[in-house]
């Protein structure tokens, strides 16, 4: 849990000097080390591997609500949100279809244009990916044969 309000911004020190608290006091900073803090008022003062372990920086970027969260997780499985990580991978599982190692790749919006084929062709999405890997077979295995025979 995080609470509402700014982020707190983190300035690495660049020459050395006294710092001054938000509770009144004073701090000596070195070359390296971070300062932490709201505005005007320093919170911290953390050398580099104390900021690395206390801290992590939040890149500007998508704020998702707890009911997206919930949403994503209703599709692309439990747990699938709690990190980045976990999320691409779930996205990954999700956005491609693999045949023994080879894999195949698709955009969202060619997704979206099998889901549309699909649907308008009454079949779900894995029924009409059912009928492409059908055709892939027929060409492979069936047409091969063809060829074959009437080269004899």
């Amino acid at each position: 849990m995080r609470r509402r309000g700014p982020a707190l911004l983190a300035t690495q020190v660049t020459a050395e000097r006294a710092v001054h608290m938000a509770d009144g006091t004073a701090r000596w900073s070195q070359v390296g080390d971070w300062i932490i803090g709201r505005s005007e008022a320093v919170v911290e003062v953390l050398s580099p591997p104390a900021f690395a372990a206390l801290y992590e920086p939040i890149e500007p970027g998508l704020e998702i609500p707890q009911s997206a969260f919930r949403r994503i997780e209703a599709t692309l499985g439990l747990g699938t949100t709690r990190s980045a990580a976990e999320l691409l991978d779930a996205i990954d599982r999700v956005a491609r279809l693999q045949i023994g190692d080879v894999r195949i790749d698709f955009t969202p919006g060619q997704l979206a244009e099998m889901q549309h084929r699909a649907t308008k062709r009454g079949y779900t999405l894995a029924q009409e990916v059912g009928q492409v890997i059908d055709r892939i077979k027929e060409e492979l295995f069936y047409g091969q044969r063809m060829s074959s025979t009437t080269s004899i």
